[in-house]
């Protein structure tokens, strides 16, 4: 005859609430509770470590063919540019149907337009060069105006800075004003002996133009003064 225990002695799943579980019973990662073929499934679904990520696919560009134009899948705007494009200089140095073109050519086309204002090109000077007629089916605007930059404008002789234009412009007004100046002192002496006029300027100005005839107006203006200034400070003496 077999004896029988008495039931929940010497049971393998009992907890008596010692630390130890009987031999060969699986244990959860955290706690000395025996694990059930039950609760075993629940333990593997609690302690998952991270869950699966899915991957977003990022959307697709299209190039249009005709015109260089890349349309994003999101219905972006065409010509909108990142931050690391200048869009100021872009405008400011391409004609309007060089400027709309995909996000990572106007990078590069900045970059370009940097180099020509580096090697002494002036905005305006560089869309004059770029205002010519676009080939038919292109396929990247932004590839042909790096092109051309770099063929086109880097590889030519820059025309004259605007500044000097500027420092020219403003050396021609001082000579008008000179002038002007001359032509009224003549006016002056022209009118007769009713007109009150400089005696020793008239001195100063014969004797310049005696001693430069081949000197321009503008120089024997300011010899003129010059000399005016001397015989003042003779009379004042």
């Amino acid at each position: 005859m077999v004896d029988i225990p008495p039931k929940g002695q010497n049971d393998p799943l009992r907890n008596d609430g010692s630390d130890e579980a009987p031999k060969g019973t699986p244990m959860t990662p955290t706690k000395g509770t025996p694990m059930t073929p039950c609760n075993i499934r629940t333990v593997i679904k609690n302690h998952q470590t991270k869950p699966t990520r899915v991957r977003e696919e990022a959307p697709v560009a299209q190039e249009d063919e005709s015109f260089g134009l890349v349309r994003s899948g999101v219905d972006a705007e065409i010509d909108s540019l990142p931050l690391e494009a200048d869009v100021e200089l872009i405008a400011q140095c391409l004609p309007a149907f060089m400027r709309a073109m995909d996000a990572g050519g106007a990078v590069a086309v900045t970059q370009a337009l940097r180099d020509c204002l580096d090697a002494g090109w002036q905005p305006g000077q560089i869309r004059e060069v770029m205002n010519q007629a676009l080939p038919p089916n292109v396929g990247r605007l932004s590839r042909l105006v790096s092109y051309r930059l770099r063929e086109n404008v880097l590889k030519g002789e820059p025309p004259a800075r605007s500044a000097d234009e500027d420092a020219g412009v403003r050396r021609e007004r001082e000579r008008e004003a000179l002038r002007l100046r001359q032509e009224r002192s003549e006016a002056l002496a022209g009118q007769g002996e009713s007109v009150d006029v400089d005696p020793l300027w008239e001195q100063a100005w014969s004797q310049v133009v005696s001693e430069n005839p081949e000197a321009s107006r503008v120089e024997q203006l300011r010899l003129a003064q010059a000399r005016h200034e001397v015989l003042l400070g003779g009379e004042s003496a």
